[in-house]
């Protein structure tokens, strides 16, 4: 039989036992009610604390089988208690760093110029309203990891040779700012619908580009303005030690690129840093089953923007090393 939690200095009388059963069935049906196919088990005859031990077991195992969620008994002062369902969206540790300088070269590229274009336009989304830093702004975590480098390879100078390494960054500082005032313009917005609409394949990169373009175009208009922050967990639930946890704008980036020398150290010392941490903020959404109506929220955003960053970042990649 799985065992439930309880403190050892409180023994509940056969009152409160009587509240605590009463609010933990009428919870779980309102979860059932929630999630369609899951049907509450019958424990009742087993009487407390079991009855309610084997039901949290039991509903557990049908949440963990509909995606990444977790359910908690929550037990309040004054007798009352519900559950409550924790659904994480789990980004695998990875670093969805956006790189801008392919996209620069496709725009100078006659070749790819309207798949560069039709790109523009999912940067400019990514931007304005999916919220994802630029690295040349000063308030990004990737600024303070670049200046970071430009200050060891001006220390570095007279032990060596480090005029590549300063070129590599002198590069990512002035395509990074050309690229930003194109993204800047609003009016990728505007054309994104034309750009899709008339966008000819001549080979197998265009028809991937045209792909990119539409999943980020079907994104901005079933979702409007929202931002991939939107369900970040930190900030609301540990506001009081944020720096104990990445979050989410370090791993969430444009960024100069993601290949080269300049890259490798500087995922080097990202991977240092994050090694410091005890947790990472990912997008989090939690159900109260108390009789208060549930949040119509839920991960769907999440769900096709991660997938779209990571399609983007390999399609970038795929054209720089043609």
């Amino acid at each position: 039989m799985p065992r439930l939690e309880s403190d050892e200095d409180h023994r509940p009388t056969g009152e409160e036992i009587n509240t605590l059963e009463r609010g933990f069935y009428e919870s779980l049906s309102r979860l059932a009610e929630h999630y369609k196919g899951f049907v509450p088990p019958e424990t009742r005859s087993f009487g407390y604390p079991y009855n309610i031990a084997l039901a949290l077991d039991q509903a557990q195992d049908y949440l963990k089988q509909t995606g990444n969620l977790k359910l908690h008994w929550v037990q309040e002062d004054e007798g009352k208690s519900f559950l409550i369902t924790n659904e994480r969206y789990h980004t695998g540790s990875s670093l969805f760093y956006i790189p801008v300088i392919p996209l620069y070269a496709m725009l100078r590229d006659r070749t790819r110029k309207q798949a560069g274009k039709l790109l523009l336009s999912v940067f400019a989304y990514l931007y304005h309203i999916v919220d994802v830093p630029y690295y040349r702004q000063e308030d990004s975590y990737l600024h303070w990891i670049y200046e970071m480098h430009r200050d060891w390879a001006e220390e570095m100078e007279d032990a060596g040779d480090t005029s590549g390494y300063k070129r590599d960054l002198g590069l990512a500082d002035l395509i990074g700012d050309l690229t930003e005032k194109k993204i800047f313009n609003r009016h990728n917005l505007k054309f994104f619908s034309g750009r899709i609409n008339n966008f000819k394949s001549q080979d197998e990169f265009d028809r991937q580009c045209y792909r990119v373009g539409l999943l980020a175009y079907e994104l901005f208009r079933d979702f409007g303005d929202t931002s991939i922050f939107r369900h970040g967990s930190y900030r609301a639930e540990h506001p009081e030690s944020m720096d104990e946890a990445i979050t989410m704008e370090k791993y969430i980036s444009f960024i100069a690129h993601t290949e080269g020398c300049l890259y490798e150290a500087l995922s080097e010392c990202i991977n240092t840093d994050f090694g410091e941490y005890m947790d990472i903020e990912e997008p989090v959404i939690l159900h109260r089953f108390d009789g208060s109506k549930p949040p119509a929220e839920s991960l769907a955003f999440e769900n096709r923007v991660f997938p779209l960053i990571d399609e983007l970042c390999c399609l970038l990649l795929n054209y720089d090393r043609k």
